[in-house]
């Protein structure tokens, strides 16, 4: 019965197979599109912060470049402020300026300058003729001409002075207090011009032909700071703050910058070659010509900045911003700074991806569901089917039985007829009619339950060496004596040959072809022959001498319960049975059955047993 469901059931598998492999297919599909939709969307997210470190990174060097210019002017400008820039050289800190004075907390240069301008000249000139000894000189004379009034003495000494403080450069420590002393008998007894004393106290004047020109004494006290101790500089200072009050000269970045505590100092410069970085989050750093060069910067307010461009490109939405995604470094390369872009519509986009993965995922879970149905229900429906058949098969093979007794008890008594009429010559052939038609009706049951037990599987095949020319000749005698003097059975080239079959399915096989030709045979005798065909292993050729078949047909006479409709449209009788009993022994043995021709002078069937 299962083999009868197998093409069902092979096809049932593979859909169901193919269903299962489909059904996993768009899984996977569905999965690569999530895990696709992701990755663009994490393409999106980098592409943005790339662009925003980029962008950052533009701003920073933008801004350094702006200010290089007022870094080297600063640098060598001691007036100008030095607030939010850096500058290393020669790998001293110049900017933000080191606030440091001489160690100690001695007055020698406070003292100086009060005791020249008291002309206390008191162990002044203890190196005769030496630079400070004529500088101290000149000093006395022009306090001399000071007193006297004498302007053409008061510019010819003050020129002397400068000529020689231009030819002789001496230290800071007493050419500063001698320019404060001087600067202040000058502008409390004379009336200087504006001009020079602006250019003494903070511009500069010229030092001669070939010389550098000397420095107001404002930038040059700030310069030379680490010469003096703290209370000497701030005596100094504020010496220097009274005479620009008094000349009138602009002093109020140089009183800032006196007043300047000590300077940051800023730690682990870059290296020379070193790429531009970021040092201590503030500091924005990059070589310049060998040196560090750096400015301060706002990191927070230049991360709005960015982000308030990528707006306007349409880049960000409202909500969105640019941020540092982790800390910094001391020194951290500035082209390889940490932003990130948060968004709000990241979070939302991957809800959406995720949300329809879900869906899709619950449209498989759905078809695997329904298809889980569909295949119980098949299955009960195939279990109901198959438990009806067997229910019918059990019928068939039951009421068969039931027929097989009264028929063989009917031909008992037929053929206790036959001999007791033996006598009696009008009514001597009718046991024999008889019997001929219990055999008939007999066979007829006998095919009924062979087609069962085939369809049931319940006949086992049990080989053994078959003679077939042995077997056709008893089948020849047995179709003899069921049509007396209506069939001729010839057979050909059979001699000796053998083949590997179940004795009782190969009488049932021929016995079926034999009484087919019988039965559907119009002609006053059947003719068949059954003759070896010239092939490789065991092929024989079963032909008759009956109406023949339309082509259309050959195949369907060898389905079951097929009857062929005669040439009025009646059917030709029989049970359908007898050549889808035939097709079925030769595949149980492994072989084969075809009609090989048919037409009107009958129809040839050949027969393949595998060697």
């Amino acid at each position: 019965m299962t083999r009868r469901f197998f093409p069902t059931l092979a096809v049932l598998g593979l859909g169901l197979t193919a269903l299962a492999w489909g059904l996993a297919s768009l899984q996977l599909v569905f999965l690569r599109e999530r895990a696709e939709a992701a990755e663009d969307l994490k393409a999106r997210r980098t592409a943005l912060t790339f662009y925003a470190g980029k962008t950052l990174h533009m701003k920073l060097a933008g801004a350094m470049e702006r200010s290089l210019k007022r870094i080297h002017i600063t640098a060598g400008d001691p007036l100008m402020p030095d607030d939010g820039l850096l500058l290393v050289k020669g790998g001293r800190q110049v900017l933000p300026r080191p606030v440091r004075y001489r160690e100690g907390a001695d007055t020698a240069a406070t003292d100086l300058c009060e005791s020249l301008v008291k002309a206390d000249y008191a162990g002044m000139d203890d190196e005769p003729d030496s630079p400070w000894a004529k500088r101290v000189e000149l000093f006395q004379r022009f306090s001399a001409a000071l007193e006297m009034k004498d302007n053409k003495r008061i510019a010819d000494t003050f020129r002397d002075i400068l000529t020689q403080r231009a030819v002789f450069q001496l230290s800071a420590a007493r050419d500063i207090p001698y320019m404060v002393a001087l600067l202040d008998l000058f502008t409390e007894k004379s009336d200087p011009d504006p001009s020079l004393m602006r250019g003494l106290l903070r511009d500069s004047v010229p030092a001669g032909p070939g010389r550098e020109k000397m420095e107001g004494l404002q930038r040059a006290m700030l310069m030379a700071r680490d010469k003096f101790t703290r209370p000497d500089f701030d005596f100094l200072s504020a010496r220097i703050i009274t005479l620009s009050e008094r000349s009138g000269v602009e002093h109020s970045n140089f009183s800032a910058m006196a007043r300047l505590k000590p300077a940051e100092v800023i730690r682990g410069p870059l290296p020379s070659g070193a790429p531009p970085a970021l040092m201590s989050s503030r500091w924005y750093v990059k070589q310049v010509d060998g040196e560090p060069h750096g400015i301060e910067v706002d990191l927070d307010s230049m991360l709005a900045e960015v982000t308030e461009n990528m707006g306007e490109l349409g880049l960000l939405q409202a909500g969105d911003r640019v941020e540092f995604d982790g800390p910094l470094e001391h020194i951290h390369p500035a082209d390889l700074l940490p932003t990130a872009v948060w968004m709000e519509g990241w979070d939302r986009a991957q809800n959406d991806i995720n949300k329809r993965y879900r869906m899709k995922m619950a449209l498989v879970v759905f078809s695997g569901l329904a298809a889980a149905a569909a295949l119980g229900l098949l299955a009960l429906a195939w279990r109901r089917k198959e438990r009806f058949l067997t229910m019918k098969s059990d019928f068939v093979a039951a009421v068969s039985h039931e027929l097989k007794t009264p028929l063989a008890s009917a031909r008992l008594m037929a053929e206790t007829l036959e001999r007791k009429l033996a006598g009696s010559p009008e009514a001597r052939d009718y046991p024999e009619r008889m019997v001929r038609q219990i055999d008939g009706l007999t066979f007829m049951v006998e095919n009924i339950l062979s087609f069962n037990r085939l369809d049931k599987g319940g006949w086992t095949v049990r080989k053994s060496q078959v003679n077939l020319e042995e077997t056709l000749a008893a089948m020849r005698a047995e179709i003899g004596f069921q049509s007396p003097g209506a069939v001729e059975v010839e057979l050909e080239e059979l001699e000796g040959v053998m083949v590997e079959a179940d004795p009782e399915m190969m009488t049932l096989l021929f016995m079926n072809l034999a009484n087919n030709a019988v039965k559907h045979n119009h002609r006053k005798k059947a003719r068949i022959v059954v003759r070896r065909a010239k092939t490789k292993g065991v092929a024989l050729i079963f032909s008759d001498n009956g109406p023949g078949l339309p082509p259309d047909e050959w195949e369907k006479v060898f389905t079951e319960f097929y009857r062929r409709k005669g040439s009025g449209g009646a059917s030709t009788g029989g049970n359908g049975l007898g050549l889808a009993i035939c097709r079925r022994i030769m595949r149980e043995h492994g072989g084969s059955i075809r009609i090989a021709s048919s037409g009107p002078e009958g129809t040839a069937f050949e027969l393949f047993f595998p060697g």
